[in-house]
């Protein structure tokens, strides 16, 4: 007789497993239960999606706020009057650094502190001295330094010639590149004897004397331009439709060139009083006693094949050294031939032996 284990208590027939299921049914949920659970699941997810939301919000509107007040402490704040000017305004201009940020501040309206972390302060000072003082060339770089301190690094205009026509109202000093530059700031001690323009010449027959147009704009720091087309700013140099240089930037250019030279040793560019802008034949020059030159082409306007500046100023240099003196003493002018400078009555020479 086969013998059977009895069947263990609690033991139920059936699928494997049902015991199990049966015996932890009272953990599982009914399916009421599990809707309401996923549900709340769901509002947690969105309730912190929100908060995520409202505290990125709240920490943009709070780094903004850090960002000002950091922005609004004395220790990141200059006045403008404390900018630092590199390198020194050159001793022609009266009024020095003070003169410089006095007129820039003023036409710039810069009624407020700077603040040393605000990205967009550099962009506006550089334009603001750009365009609001006859002084600046150019601007170099603006460069903030902690903690306190803010440097505009400058290229200051050079005056290199007077202008003058017989009002006695309408007197000009301008830079290389013919901007007018203001006189009652002008330290003329420190310039050295400057060149004249002359802007009115006697004709040969009985019409009206030549004359240089006058400024169109008379205003230091304007270009000295004819109108009207070229008349606004910013201070573009005066340069005529046809790409040539008008004559008054040609001779603005003239007296620039003579300034590089007035240290030379020849004292050629000293006996350079008077620069005579034609606007037929280019440029004349009237030494100190009373010999003219037919220069030509404003120095960097010169027609290709023509004798450029640097050579002119050496055929120049070959006349002193032959002559002793840059003078002529009969009635006549002095123009550049082939191979050097010769008198105009004179036929162009052939080249020196070498």
């Amino acid at each position: 007789m086969d013998r059977r284990d009895p069947t263990p208590s609690g033991a139920t027939e059936g699928r494997p497993g049902d015991g199990f299921r049966r015996r932890f049914s009272g953990l599982s949920r009914p399916a009421g239960v599990r809707h309401i659970a996923r549900a709340r699941l769901i509002a947690a997810i969105l309730l912190g999606l929100a908060l995520f939301v409202a505290l990125f919000a709240g920490g943009s509107r709070g780094l903004a706020g850090i960002r000002a007040w950091l922005h609004g402490q004395d220790t990141y704040q200059i006045r403008f009057d404390e900018i630092e000017l590199t390198p020194k305004p050159p001793p022609w201009i009266q009024s020095g650094a003070r003169g410089i940020l006095e007129s820039v501040q003023r036409d710039g309206h810069w009624n407020r502190p700077i603040s040393l972390l605000d990205p967009a302060e550099p962009e506006n000072l550089y334009r603001s001295f750009a365009l609001d003082s006859p002084w600046v060339e150019r601007v170099v770089r603006v460069e903030p330094r902690f903690p306190r301190q803010l440097t505009v690094e400058l290229r200051y205009r050079e005056p290199v010639a007077y202008v003058s026509w017989k009002d006695p109202t309408e007197n000009y000093v301008i830079d290389g590149d013919a901007v007018i530059l203001p006189l009652d700031d002008l330290d003329r001690t420190a310039t050295g004897p400057l060149p004249r323009i002359v802007t009115q010449t006697e004709t040969k027959s009985s019409g009206p004397p030549n004359e240089v147009p006058r400024p169109y704009e008379r205003k230091p720091g304007y270009p000295w331009k004819s109108p009207p087309d070229e008349a606004d700013r910013p201070n573009s140099t005066a340069v005529a439709k046809s790409g040539s240089m008008s004559p008054q930037l040609g001779a603005a250019r003239m007296a620039a060139l003579l300034r590089t030279h007035r240290e030379d040793a020849d004292k050629i560019a000293p006996t350079i009083l008077m620069i005579f802008p034609d606007e037929g034949r280019g440029i004349f020059l009237s030494t100190a006693d009373g010999t003219t030159i037919l220069w030509g082409e404003a120095p960097g306007d010169e027609r290709p094949g023509s004798h450029d500046a640097a050579t002119k100023w050496r055929f120049l240099q070959e006349w002193v050294s032959r002559q002793g003196t840059l003078s002529l003493s009969r009635p006549d002018f002095l123009i550049f031939g082939r191979h050097g400078l010769r008198p105009n009555s004179e036929p162009d020479s052939p080249a020196p032996a070498r």
